[in-house]
């Protein structure tokens, strides 16, 4: 928020950036059921990771009202919800997020292409952090179709890149 000076001197909060905090949570909420809808078992292992692709484009996009916190309180919600080792999609939407607020300078002047190849990397780094963890604690990642969201998930980043900009910035000249 920026302070201006009135005429008589004293100070008013003006809200300069403008928040879109309903698009933000509206993104969010989408993504999450997305998540969590129930897919049948051969359709499953190609899911793409959805509330990453969320964080990545909120933190591109909306610095401000991302964080690296909240991601890890929504990993910690998503674990408990979808029944996984508690921590996992925690430490991958921290990451995620980290690396998208640390960049987005940067990132939002990349073109599409280049911002897929960016969340490739992303998305590769959560799966081999997520198969060492797995493989730690016995859990099944041993299939080859345990790295099919790194397929999956950035073949979905220009639908959400349209969809996120519709819902943000809905009144913005095109």
């Amino acid at each position: 928020m920026a302070r201006n000076a009135t005429a008589s001197g004293n100070y008013r909060v003006s809200r300069q950036p403008r928040s879109y905090w309903g698009g933000f949570l509206l993104l969010l909420a989408m993504m999450v059921v997305l998540t969590l809808v129930p897919l049948p078992d051969s359709l499953r292992p190609f899911r793409p990771h959805w509330i990453t692709l969320a964080l990545f484009y909120l933190g591109i996009f909306m610095p401000l009202q991302s964080g690296v916190i909240r991601s890890w309180l929504l990993g910690i919600f998503i674990d408990g919800a979808s029944g996984t080792l508690l921590g996992i999609h925690a430490l991958s939407f921290a990451f995620t997020t980290y690396v998208a607020l640390l960049f987005h300078q940067r990132l939002r002047l990349y073109a599409v292409v280049q911002q897929i190849f960016i969340l490739t990397l992303v998305v590769a780094i959560n799966l081999g952090v997520e198969y060492l963890v797995r493989g730690a604690t016995d859990s099944s990642a041993n299939t080859p179709l345990f790295w099919a969201p790194l397929i999956t998930t950035p073949l979905c980043w220009p639908l959400l890149y349209l969809l996120g900009d519709r819902l943000i910035h809905p009144y913005q000249q095109r």
